[in-house]
């Protein structure tokens, strides 16, 4: 397929090569960062280095799939609040053992894993590039985008046994499929991302403010027009009820095993004791006011805010939506997780690179570099086992 852009005739084959470019380089980045802060070039070490914190509850989870007992590993911490492993949603980790089971156990668990994680970038890619021809008309922002998460920082979680890649693929998806008005893959995609992670049944969020936006093009509201126009669609509202379903599956599931459907938010205490509304306010308050200079992950936060508050001022309200609603549950406990979670968000990063190609190719190659130099000892920290920037 191709698209005009600025009078130009833009070939599909370019961007592909372009996702395969950048994917290979910047991995290859990461395998060099790694052997040369072991003095070890070894796959197999490199394999071990990288996948580190959360990618090692998941590997448990594969072998609990791969045994028939999902639960059987639950417990790999001793901690006083019992972390467990169905604070983890399992599309992800059940994808990996079917391939596994594929591949006939040729590779190991973390490599399957690994080969997972690229494959649903590689789609997140394709659809990112999709969308935003769609949306901006503009192949710069494009080729940016892919570039950026390529390489920039935090590009390490969608190489890694993570659920990054997946999650960004299935919003990315998801929000192209609701422009082109093809509900039927919106549905399934959005059942898909509750299977993912708790925060992707909020996606039908996103499609109301679509809709009510669709709506509002004449310059007003009518609830009148709103609800006979989309009641009657019965693809519509099939996809609606369909969101939910990952969700509700893994809920029914806890409930059959553990007697606690909302089991995977009340083992969230393992990880932050303290949550809440007030809590939030005083982590913002720490932040601003009492400590100086702030910590990676507070700018992180400030830096989020305002990229969402961008996207807002840029009326493209949709867009705002998840982040904002993973910002504030990422954020009631601590900014811990916030910048890779914000990472994942898709128009997070859209809002960045609508900010960025503006400003002219000068002081823009100025910021793309800093952010790709910032990411080299990103990954040397993440593979020498530094917490400090999860």
């Amino acid at each position: 397929m191709k698209y005009f852009c600025k009078e130009k005739l833009v070939d599909e084959k370019n961007i592909v090569w372009w996702i395969l470019g950048c994917f290979i380089i910047s991995r290859l980045i990461m395998y060099v960062v790694c052997g040369f802060s072991f003095s070890n070039y070894s796959l197999d070490l490199f394999v071990d280095k990288i996948n580190r914190a959360d990618a090692v509850w998941y590997r448990q989870i594969v072998l609990g799939i791969l045994n028939g007992d999902y639960l059987k590993y639950a417990h790999v911490d001793t901690s006083p609040y019992k972390m467990a492993t169905w604070a983890f949603f399992p599309l992800y980790p059940l994808c990996v053992a079917i391939v596994y089971k594929l591949l006939g156990g040729l590779c190991s668990i973390y490599v399957v894993g690994m080969i997972v994680s690229s494959c649903c970038f590689f789609m997140a890619m394709y659809f990112g590039y999709k969308y935003i021809m769609l949306t901006r008309h503009e192949i710069e922002k494009a080729f940016l985008y892919i570039f950026l998460m390529s390489f920039g920082p935090h590009n390490v979680y969608f190489f890694i046994m993570y659920t990054e890649s997946m999650f960004l693929m299935l919003v990315t998806m998801a929000m192209y499929f609701m422009k082109t008005k093809k509900y039927i893959y919106m549905g399934i995609c959005g059942a898909l991302l509750s299977a993912t992670r708790n925060v992707g049944v909020f996606f039908v969020l996103i499609l109301l403010i679509e809709l009510i936006m669709e709506n509002c093009k004449d310059g007003r509201f009518s609830i009148k027009r709103f609800l006979s126009e989309n009641i009657s669609n019965a693809k519509l509202v099939f996809s609606v009820s369909m969101m939910p379903l990952g969700l509700f599956s893994y809920m029914v599931f806890l409930i059959h095993e553990l007697g606690d459907g909302l089991a995977f938010v009340h083992v969230q205490r393992a990880w932050r004791p303290n949550s809440g509304i007030i809590n939030l306010l005083h982590n913002i308050k720490v932040a601003s006011w009492e400590k100086y200079p702030q910590d990676y992950l507070e700018v992180a936060f400030f830096v989020s805010v305002i990229l969402i508050l961008a996207i807002i001022v840029n009326k493209r309200f949709e867009e705002a939506v998840l982040p904002a609603m993973t910002l504030f549950a990422g954020s009631i406990s601590s900014f811990m997780s916030i910048p890779r979670f914000m990472m994942g968000e898709f128009t997070i990063m859209l809002s960045a690179i609508d900010q960025i190609i503006p400003i002219g190719k000068n002081k823009r190659r100025c910021i793309v570099a800093i952010l790709c130099f910032i990411s080299v000892p990103w990954i040397r920290n993440w593979v020498i086992g530094n917490n400090l920037l999860f």
